[in-house]
């Protein structure tokens, strides 16, 4: 409560000075501005071009509430993958549980999904490359070289469309370059036999027209659960380790000024296996009862577990992408194409005791094809728009066996249409009234079938199929007081479609084998600031918001799965700040608060999973020239996370207190960066959490304490 009514007073005070903070940030802007370029020291908060309104703009002039980090932070961060990201944002988790082998189950604002359904697709939308990326497999990417991440909060329904009713989160990778030629090679070692190798190269093939870039990488990293017998006993087996390998192509063409075409081919191959939870039991050993006692690890360790999936468990998927632009004077014409192909098995270990395994296979086979038709804006004057036409279409072949009594085979295809528009106009100087609309189009069609497992005649067989549209809008306004300072308010839309509701077909519960939900929606109230002070100095960046989703679409934890819908009421408010106070000095915070409840069925009035109250990061990063040209850097970072649950039913079982992971390095660059030499390590205070549970049977525990060095070089 206290942090509840802390967080709102400061949103309030903050709202009502803004005329005041607007005449100081005129009064002080332009000879702070003077002064820094009389010394020479024009080094201000980092400047981030963002496209999250489909067009470039600066990041401070967009106003959504997002998240950029610059391909140089992630690297202070030390960070190789989606994992890496957790709490680098307000409110956003990032966490790999029960979801599968090369699953991120990204969480924003309280709400995402970690579970392994084919018919349940991510309210979280994740891009690459502006290609979308609609299944949890597969949505672990390496952060191969990239310009940066952009993590947008809130519903993105006019541009983004379907599966994004919470938010996106999109990887842009850094492009070739037409004149200069590149190399980058990185070489990391660390504890549990940790090595990553990562070499990258841009070359132009015809100067100022063609060039090509490629980049690969390959991780491994012995895993950090102890596979034991039922005495204990360490076994010689490892879970939750690293064996993954990824490389990207890209070639750019710019045949004449008004022309643009991109190609950029993928390929990822994770055989890191699925992931391994710590069975945990009441304090006599036997089943865990949480009302009756406090449970724990079954083997004393949450480090410690059966596993009886050893090598089992993959992710496989490929992609291309062709991207034509065409600047046809007063409008730029836009053209993404792709196709994607994943294949992903996972094997679930339902008993989680040594020797014992119940296994639930789960094999998907999933192809995509989409294109998207952009037109913008390219002219001056009040109004500038973003329009265009989408069209997707997904199949999945999903086939399982579930408890020991039948095989699950199915085939889904779904077909998306959508037509977008998005208007920005500025009456006066400074003042923007923005509207967006979309109307999406669904279908999606279904053949099941299920046998006995060792053959026999059909339990199940049938076909079935429903369509949906949907409207989604977005109005907002937002005024620029001075260069460096800006409200805004909006007000948003998202939208899921539908899913079929059994996740695993079952006799044992006929009536939805067939069935469907309806769609998911959410409506978001937000307003904002966004500032700069003290010649660019200081950054922070607040919004406030109050969102209510209707029909959120969530896996049931109890088997066989299937899909339920639920409504849920989140207010909160985020922070961020970024600072460089002296020479040298760069400072980042981020704080997010959460109010969240559970509105509909059998947890109503109780707190979501995965929605702590308070998150915040702090970090800095400190540089000093140590000799002609060699320059020592220090990295410190933590992340805090307050009590959640991992469980809506809220039992203690599934409850993780408050923690905190420290990072830090401290290394030496050479010739202006040209050579890298670097220790560090992640989880410095070895703290033991848990961030997912299958209820009163397992915990999935995150890693611990991990140190490494690294070398680096960029020529």
């Amino acid at each position: 409560m206290q942090y509840r009514k802390t967080a709102l007073f400061f949103t309030g005070v903050m709202l009502a000075a803004v005329p005041s903070l607007a005449m100081a940030a005129q009064a002080e802007a332009e000879p702070a501005a003077s002064e820094a370029a009389a010394d020479g020291y024009d080094e201000g908060v980092t400047e981030i071009t963002v496209t999250a309104r489909r067009v470039s703009e600066g990041l401070q002039s967009t106003p959504v509430a997002i998240t950029a980090i610059g391909g140089e932070r992630l690297e202070q961060l030390g960070a190789v993958d989606t994992l890496d990201l957790s709490g680098r944002a307000p409110n956003v988790q990032i966490v790999q549980t029960g979801a599968g082998a090369g699953a991120a189950s990204v969480f924003i604002r309280g709400i995402g999904n970690n579970a392994l359904g084919f018919n349940l697709a991510n309210p979280v939308g994740v891009y690459v490359d502006d290609v979308y990326i609609p299944r949890l497999q597969g949505s672990l990417v390496d952060l191969l070289d990239l310009e940066r991440v952009e993590i947008l909060r809130g519903p993105q329904g006019t541009l983004y469309g379907r599966d994004s009713t919470v938010g996106a989160v999109k990887y842009v990778s850094k492009e070739p370059s037409l004149y200069d030629s590149a190399f980058k090679g990185r070489v990391v070692v660390g504890n549990f036999d940790r090595r990553d190798l990562l070499v990258g190269a841009s070359i132009p093939l015809v100067e100022g027209k063609l060039a090509v870039k490629l980049d690969a990488s390959t991780r491994s990293q012995d895993g950090y659960i102890v596979g034991v017998n039922a005495a204990g006993q360490p076994d010689g087996q490892r879970g939750n380790g690293v064996d993954r390998q990824s490389a990207r192509l890209a070639l750019l063409w710019e045949p004449a000024d008004d022309w643009r075409v991109s190609y950029v081919a993928d390929i990822n191959n994770d055989d890191s296996g699925s992931t391994i939870p710590t069975r945990i039991a009441s304090p006599t050993g036997g089943t865990c009862q949480p009302a009756v006692a406090a449970c724990s690890p079954l083997f004393g360790s949450p480090y410690k577990s059966g596993i009886n999936t050893l090598g089992a468990g993959y992710a496989k998927s490929w992609g291309q992408s062709l991207r034509v632009e065409y600047d046809a004077g007063p409008v730029v014409i836009k053209s993404i194409s792709a196709y994607r192909e994943l294949e992903g098995l996972d094997i679930v270990d339902q008993t989680r005791l040594p020797g014992q395994g119940n296994l639930l296979k789960d094999l998907k086979k999933q192809d995509q094809i989409s294109e998207e038709l952009q037109f913008s804006s390219n002219t001056e004057g009040p109004l500038s728009w973003v329009a265009g036409l989408v069209y997707f279409r997904e199949a999945i072949e999903h086939d399982a066996n579930l408890y020991t009594t039948h095989v699950v085979d199915d085939y889904l295809v779904s077909n998306s249409y959508a037509a977008f528009a998005n208007l920005n106009l500025e009456p006066v100087e400074g003042l923007h009234f923005e509207a967006g609309g979309r109307v999406s189009k669904e279908r999606r069609i279904i053949d099941r079938v299920v046998t006995p497992i060792g053959g026999g005649a059909a339990l199940i067989s049938g076909t079935e199929d429903f369509s949906e549209s949907k409207f989604t809008y977005k109005l907002g306004v937002d005024y620029a007081f001075t260069p460096t300072l800006m409200v805004y308010a909006s007000h948003s839309t998202g939208y899921r479609p539908g899913s079929f509701a059994s996740t695993y077909a079952s006799p044992r519960v006929p009536e939805v084998v067939f069935g469907h939900t309806g769609s998911e929606t959410a409506k978001n109230n937000e307003i904002g600031i966004k500032s700069e002070w003290f010649g660019r100095r200081l950054r922070a960046n607040i919004a406030a918001f109050d969102t209510t989703y209707n029909n959120m679409q969530t896996q049931s934890t109890a088997i066989p799965y299937n899909v339920t819908a639920t409504d849920f009421k989140f207010k909160g408010i985020e922070a961020e700040f970024e600072a460089r106070p002296v020479r040298g000095l760069s400072l980042f915070a981020s704080l997010g608060y959460l109010d969240a409840k559970t509105l509909s069925g059998a947890n109503a009035g109780k707190r979501p999973r995965l929605t702590p109250e308070i998150q915040f990061s702090v970090g800095a990063e400190y540089r000093t020239m140590v000799g002609s040209d060699a320059e020592l850097f220090v990295n410190i970072d933590n992340v805090h996370t307050s009590t959640y649950t991992t469980d809506p039913s809220n039992v203690s079982s599934a409850t993780q207190g408050a923690y905190s992971l420290l990072g830090a390095s401290i290394g030496v660059e050479f010739e202006d960066g040209k050579y890298r030499v670097s220790v560090g390590g992640k989880n410095l205070t070895d703290s033991v959490y848990f961030n997912g549970t299958s209820l009163n049977v397992s915990q999935y525990y995150g890693a611990p304490r991990t140190v490494y060095a690294e070398f680096q070089v960029k020529l």
